[in-house]
This record gives C-alpha cells, sequence and structure tokens, in this order.
C-alpha cells in the first residue's frame, strides 16, 4: 500500500480519472489515495482525513476501498489510516463496519478470511473514533480563557469531556519477541488525551479562585473520563 501510494501523478495523468478541468496548476501533484474530485477548488477524495471534510468517492475510489477490505489483517492498513488522520471516509466506514459485522455474525459474505479477534477489536476501536487526530489540535487553554469569564455551563462541561477525552496512537511494535501476545504483538499504542498539553493548562485552573468549587461537580465526568482510560488500556494489554 505504501508503495502505490509513494506513486507521485501529475496534471497528465487528471484525464485518466475522468478530470478535464483546466485550472490545475502545471507543476500539480497527487496520489492514488489521495485524488481530486472533479474541480480544483474542491478537497481530495481519501480513504481518512484529520477533518470531518469529505466529497463523494468515484468508482476508482470505490473499488479501491472493496480491495483494501480485502487487506484489513494487515497492520500496515492500519498505521496508514491513522497516519492520514484517522478519521475514515463515510465510504470506507460503511465498508468496514459490513465487513466486522459479517465477522462477528460468522456469516458468508466475509472478504477478509485472515481477519483476527485482535485486528477485529483494533478496527472497532478506529471505527469509534479512537484513533481520530486533528490538524487543528483542540487545546484546553482556549477552554480555561472561556471558563475564566463563565460559569460551568453544560456547553462547556461537554466541551471539557471532549478535551479529556481519550485516543489511541498506534505504531509499529519495539519487539516481534514470541513472548509478546494480544495487540502489543500487533501495535505498539499510546492512550492520549484530544487537547495538548493538558497538565500545563490544569494547572492554571488552580490558579482560578471559582475552580476549587466547580471542581466538585464534575467528579462524575472526570470519573466515568478515568474509567473509560483504564478499559481502553486493558483492551490494549497495558
Amino acid at each position: 500500500m505504501n508503495v502505490l501510494n509513494e506513486i507521485k501523478l501529475d496534471k497528465s495523468d487528471l484525464p485518466r480519472f475522468g478530470i478535464v478541468d483546466t485550472s490545475f496548476k502545471e507543476n500539480f501533484e497527487f496520489r492514488l489515495f489521495s485524488r481530486p474530485p472533479k474541480s480544483a477548488f474542491s478537497p481530495n477524495m481519501s480513504l481518512a482525513s484529520f477533518s470531518h471534510d469529505e466529497v463523494q468517492w468515484d468508482k476508482v475510489m470505490n473499488f479501491l476501498g472493496i480491495w483494501l477490505v480485502k487487506h484489513l489483517d494487515k497492520p500496515e492498513l492500519v498505521l496508514f489510516i491513522c497516519k492520514q488522520g484517522g478519521r475514515l471516509h463515510s465510504d470506507l466506514h460503511w465498508k468496514i463496519n459490513n465487513e466486522l459485522r459479517a465477522h462477528r455474525k460468522n456469516s458468508g459474505d466475509i472478504l477478509c478470511a485472515n481477519l483476527g479477534e485482535e485486528m477485529l477489536t483494533i478496527w472497532e476501536l478506529i471505527l469509534s473514533g479512537y484513533c481520530t487526530n486533528s490538524i487543528h489540535r483542540f487545546s484546553l487553554y482556549s477552554w480555561v480563557d472561556k471558563y475564566k469569564v463563565n460559569y460551568l455551563s453544560l456547553p462547556l462541561k461537554h466541551e471539557l469531556k471532549t478535551l479529556l477525552s481519550p485516543r489511541i496512537r498506534f505504531s509499529e511494535p519495539l519487539s516481534l519477541a514470541s513472548s509478546v501476545s494480544g495487540i502489543k504483538r500487533i501495535f505498539r499504542s499510546e492512550v492520549v488525551l484530544t487537547s495538548s498539553h493538558p497538565y500545563s493548562a490544569l494547572k492554571e485552573l488552580n490558579k482560578v479562585d471559582k475552580w476549587s468549587h466547580d471542581i466538585g461537580n464534575l467528579f462524575i465526568e472526570f470519573n466515568l473520563i478515568l474509567l473509560e482510560i483504564m478499559e481502553l488500556k486493558s483492551l490494549l494489554g497495558k
């Protein structure tokens, strides 16, 4: 898959994908798994992304999606998806979800026959959004600034829970030792928070007088986040 993605395509290749828009620059380049749609002014169609923006797949991308579902047992595909932002295109999400459901039901519509329990779990985590990343990292500092001039409203509570919600980072395992089992045999994983630099931002909260009172009203939310992190770590074999 990485080999296919390394192939550089340029403006002369656009007609092969049914694109006749002449507004593309002469030095325009793209990749097979991240291609422009019919217009130069639209976002690229891709397997996954860092944002919610997506464009409708063409027939080529749809066939690539079907082909990739046959290789869900390959760790390289997981790492590639995570590197692209981890937020699956809705068409790929639907295809993978159908494949996982076929495996769980043990039906005859299975495309990837070698999909083991560990990889099933990993793809379920990806479908649930645990591996999504964003170019625009949510900042807890901006939440603190809003909290200083507002009361602890329901929207602020919801935003804080989102900022502190756990995410998973997958990378290649450090060792292929036979003594390692489960998901740790396939990937090295790390549970992180959605927000960047949470510890220094939370220290800033301690300087806000009303925080010592309001923190007690967040006990349930903090407890649920902690339980979720512990469950994830247990699932990942940590």
